[in-house]
């Protein structure tokens, strides 16, 4: 699953086995997200925080090279090489905290709403289908303060 939120500075993307644990979640550092045409995007920074809870609540924080390259060749500015590093901070301290909201969401119950939502959109008689492709589906989920948008 991959959400980005309209309101932060990072994507995330959370990575599930066969029966919606939680494997991993990777979050991409972003200068901004949004939505154009109803599909979601979001303008990365090249740092990257990665956090797998199965062990022993491992947080890693990758392509800070990347980073510093893209601020040595004036591909981004100060500001954003700030704001990237400010927000690969803000967020690890979430993830500490349990209080990230995309860590907290109740995953299995968003899997069960994404795939009624499918069913319900579609043919009645074609959508009994879509659950034999949870397995094989990857959907994006656009999040402001108030809506969650499915694409």
């Amino acid at each position: 699953m991959e959400f980005t939120p309209l309101n932060q500075f990072y994507n995330a993307r959370v990575f599930l086995d066969r029966d919606a644990n939680v494997i991993e979640y990777y979050f991409d550092i972003s200068n901004g997200n949004g939505a154009e045409d109803n599909i979601p995007y979001y303008n990365d920074l090249y740092l990257d925080v990665i956090y797998s809870p199965n062990e022993a609540n491992s947080i890693k924080i990758e392509d800070e090279n990347e980073l510093l390259e893209a601020l040595n060749t004036d591909s981004i500015t100060t500001e954003e090489y700030n704001l990237a590093c400010n927000t690969c901070t803000m967020l690890i301290e979430e993830i500490k905290e349990n209080k990230n909201i995309f860590i907290n969401m109740d995953k299995k119950g968003l899997i069960k709403k994404y795939f009624m939502w499918i069913y319900n959109s579609s043919n009645k008689k074609h959508g009994l289908m879509f659950k034999y492709i949870l397995y094989f589906t990857i959907f994006r989920l656009v999040w402001n303060t108030t809506n969650l948008f499915f694409f």
